[in-house]
């Protein structure tokens, strides 16, 4: 499955002003959008012919909060490291609706009782064929950050990555302006933001 999203060049009126030009002999090219994918390797994100690698920048984690119980929750009180980049009532929305899509995720219901159900009679053979409810959910919530990373975060110059990659134990926020472009890599290869 791609996890790109395109993002139109006029998105970037904050970030593109912030950003190193490339020196990397394997950049690639983008002209008028960009697409952010979300893999577990070195995310790139290239604004025209710019790229900077989001490891090489300066990280924001948004923390769980378990003063409802263990149910994934983030707080919603704008960390420090952001101030100013973004509206506490951007940040607090956009937070909320997270919060909002787990809660969804996690409902036990009469339809998750019944794929529990069939999956355990056919030996989870069926998730070979069907997505179950949860994984439709997650999808959900990964077009939402993706949606609010092209509308909201990223004209701020932060990117906001999945709870997902980092094992829903905090939200990561990385600050565009603080990176630079990726080293090399001779082992692995970056996942690149790319012209689609």
């Amino acid at each position: 499955m791609d996890n790109r999203t395109t993002f139109p060049e006029a998105a970037f009126p904050t970030a593109k002003r912030r950003l190193a030009p490339t020196t990397s002999p394997s950049s690639l090219c983008c002209g008028e959008s960009v697409a952010l994918s979300s893999e577990d390797v070195d995310i790139v994100v290239m604004v025209q012919h710019h790229e900077i690698s989001l490891n090489s920048c300066q990280k924001v984690f948004v923390e769980r909060d378990f003063r409802d119980g263990i149910g994934i929750r983030f707080k919603t009180d704008l960390p420090d490291g952001i101030r100013g980049l973004i509206t506490e009532s951007a940040y607090t929305s956009t937070i909320d609706n997270i919060n909002t899509l787990f809660a969804e995720v996690e409902e036990v219901g009469t339809q998750s009782a019944a794929e529990t159900f069939v999956s355990c009679a056919t030996c989870y053979l069926n998730r070979f064929f069907a997505q179950s409810r949860y994984e439709k959910q997650l999808a959900r919530i990964q077009a939402y950050i993706a949606e609010q990373n092209r509308l909201t975060f990223i004209p701020a110059g932060i990117v906001m990555t999945d709870p997902m990659q980092r094992g829903m134990r905090v939200l990561e926020l990385s600050l565009l302006a603080t990176g630079g472009p990726p080293a090399p890599s001779t082992t692995r290869p970056d996942r690149r933001i790319e012209e689609v």
